[in-house]
């Protein structure tokens, strides 16, 4: 018959006991010193992993009103070129209207003038209806009232309100064989007329 029997050696297991211990300080020094960061996890210190959340979480929302911010320049800048093109073809028709308007001019060369002008005037309607960010056209008098969020908070002092008029309607333009008038608007308003009756 044989006995069994346990024994229990209480220094050995206090040494164990010990050694678990140390082993789990040094396991979660060794994450401390990999990852770079004071705080792993919520147990080393609670109330700062709950405020480098919030931080984190501030500096996400941050990264992304910058974003927007630039999604904002990018479209004010296509818009930009758009109104550029525009700006530099009402100039070329102010040209014209004033050459139209000298009186060595004959039907045919009015009319010869009328047909640049009218050319003109559809590549304004065509940029202006091809001026588009995002699928959104510009200059055709639609991008009216958009908010865009460039800061970090929901807020009215965080956004962008952004309106773009109809750039077609910049001008008032009426051309026929015999007479010419055109308006151009900026900061003045030029008015030429001419009648070759």
């Amino acid at each position: 018959m044989s006995i069994f029997s346990v024994r229990s050696n209480s220094t050995v297991s206090q040494a164990y006991n010990n050694l678990s211990r140390v082993q789990s300080s040094l396991n979660a020094n060794i994450g401390r010193l990999s990852s770079g960061l004071r705080i792993n996890s919520a147990s080393d210190d609670s109330a700062g992993s709950s405020v480098a959340v919030r931080m984190v979480s501030q500096i996400n929302g941050m990264k992304q009103a910058n974003a927007n911010a630039q999604q904002a320049n990018n479209l004010l800048q296509t818009a930009e070129s758009g109104l550029s093109d525009i700006s530099d073809i009402l100039g070329r028709m102010r040209e014209l209207a004033v050459q139209a308007s000298t009186d060595t001019l004959n039907d045919t060369d009015r009319g010869s003038i009328d047909l640049e002008f009218q050319a003109l005037q559809s590549e304004i309607s065509r940029i202006a209806s091809a001026t588009e960010y995002d699928d959104n056209a510009l200059l055709d008098g639609s991008y009216n009232n958009k908010s865009l969020q460039i800061g970090a908070d929901n807020d009215s002092n965080h956004q962008l309100s952004i309106s773009i008029g109809d750039a077609t309607s910049v001008y008032g333009l009426e051309l026929g064989k015999t007479a010419l008038s055109a308006t151009i608007a900026d900061t003045t308003t030029t008015t030429i007329s001419v009648d070759s009756t």
